[in-house]
């Protein structure tokens, strides 16, 4: 009784969880089209949940527990039932120290007695005349014995019968079926944990469906278990990929903390560097004239070349004024010429006839002879003040001659004799014939079949 209570109960929980498993199933049996869902609140429920094959339902669910508890009321009873049998049976047992085996053996022996000694009373009955006092007396005392057994026989008799309705009641086969049915103490402490856990899975069930909104969850559309587990197996690869990458990115970042050490080190090291590099860069650039600060975009080299150029100049512009009838000058200016990348160096040539400055590339091609020479002449003048005062005691120039109109011709040679008076040796080449009368010395050079000849003339 005790098990069957046992495996009503367990059944009547199972149909509870088969219930609460399929409730989206039950929910979906109450949707209607254009109604909202207890549990999501939708209006379109396209996939309503259906409720497999054998699916409890709650009829079934209350026939389950009513089962269960009947049976705890019967167990409970028949307990009390069995206890009082068994307590009966234990003093009957203990009043004839026999066993129920022993009991059917000694009944059987009792009633041949019984019916020996009923024939033996009738023999008695009819020799009490004939024996004396004694004997009857002892004959008397053999009745009440006989009475004696029969009591007790009667008594065993009820037991039985009682122990048999019990058994029967209980549903054992016969006595020796609920002898053997007896659990032990270890049994009992089983099966006490076996019906403890089931109160608590029955306790956590009602305490669940006791709760605010669970209704609405029961109701509420079952997910999708395959789709799930499919989310779930893709979910936990993803997770094994995540931290597969985050150790990978945890090495990485472990190693760009060490290269950031280092390079905060060399960054260190380097920054002294760096300045010294601006300052080295920004000096070179400004020499280069490539800086924003050097606003005449000009080289140092440049520069210092600019200062002796502007000396030149100052020094030819005295001989250029007599050989060009004081008509031209020469300007020394920053500014950079066609085709250059800087300036510094760019020349221009003042006509103060005209009052105008002009590129020297504008003057006609004996223009530019008077030009060169004064700027030789002059470039003479400052090296040999750069010198010290030494003099250039020598000074040739070459061709150009031919180009100059006669007057011109006059004032470049009265430069040329104003060098010799001042004691320079001054070498003129050319092929101009009218310069002979104003040539004292010459070398003359001819050249014939034979090859060249050399001749002095004074």
């Amino acid at each position: 009784s005790r098990i069957r209570t046992l495996d009503l109960r367990e059944h009547a929980i199972g149909l509870r969880e088969q219930r609460v498993n399929g409730m989206a199933a039950e929910i979906a049996t109450g949707l209607v089209v254009g109604g909202s869902c207890p549990v999501c609140g939708s209006c379109d429920h396209p996939h309503k949940a259906v409720a497999p094959a054998g699916a409890p339902d709650e009829t079934a669910e209350k026939a389950a527990q009513k089962a269960a508890d009947d049976a705890a009321a019967t167990e409970f009873l028949r307990k009390d039932e069995v206890r009082d049998l068994a307590t009966a049976l234990a003093a009957a047992t203990e009043r004839l120290d026999v066993t129920p085996p022993e009991i059917a053996t000694e009944a059987a022996a009792v009633e041949a007695g019984l019916t020996h000694l009923a024939a033996e009373a009738a023999d008695l009955s009819a020799a009490l005349a004939d024996h004396d006092d004694d004997l009857l007396a002892a004959a008397v005392r053999r009745e009440r014995q006989l009475r004696t057994a029969i009591g007790a026989l009667d008594d065993v008799e009820a037991a039985e019968q009682a122990l048999a309705a019990a058994v029967d009641e209980a549903g054992f086969a016969d006595v020796d079926s609920a002898v053997a049915a007896a659990l032990a103490a270890s049994a009992y402490d089983d099966l006490a944990a076996r019906v403890a856990e089931h109160e608590r899975r029955v306790a956590a069930v009602s305490a669940v469906l006791a709760e605010p909104g669970a209704d609405e969850v029961a109701s509420a559309e079952l997910p999708d278990l395959p789709a799930l587990a499919e989310a779930h197996r893709i979910a936990l690869a993803a997770l094994g990929d995540a931290r597969a990458q985050e150790q990978h990115w945890r090495t990485r970042a472990r190693r760009l903390t060490d290269l950031t050490a280092r390079l905060d080190g060399a960054l260190a090291a380097w920054t002294p560097l760096r300045a010294d590099l601006d300052l080295v860069t920004g000096l070179s650039a400004f020499v280069e004239g490539k800086s924003a600060d050097n606003r005449l975009q000009m080289r140092l080299s440049a520069y210092v070349l600019g200062y002796r150029l502007s000396q030149v100049v100052a020094a030819a512009n005295s001989r250029l004024a007599g050989m060009s009838d004081q008509r031209y000058s020469l300007e020394h200016t920053g500014r950079r010429g066609a085709g250059e990348t800087r300036g510094g160096l760019s020349l221009l040539v003042r006509d103060d006839w005209s009052g105008e400055s002009r590129d020297p590339a504008t003057l006609s091609g004996g223009e530019t002879f008077v030009v060169s020479l004064a700027l030789a002449l002059g470039l003479a003048d400052v090296v040999t003040q750069e010198a010290g005062g030494a003099d250039l005691d020598t000074l040739f120039v070459d061709e150009g001659f031919g180009s100059l109109d006669a007057d011109t011709l006059d004032d470049v040679m009265d430069t040329l004799d104003s060098l010799r008076d001042g004691g320079r040796v001054v070498g003129v080449v050319s092929h101009v014939a009218e310069m002979r009368d104003r040539i004292p010395t010459q070398l003359l050079v001819s050249k014939d079949r034979r090859g060249s000849t050399l001749a002095v003339s004074r």
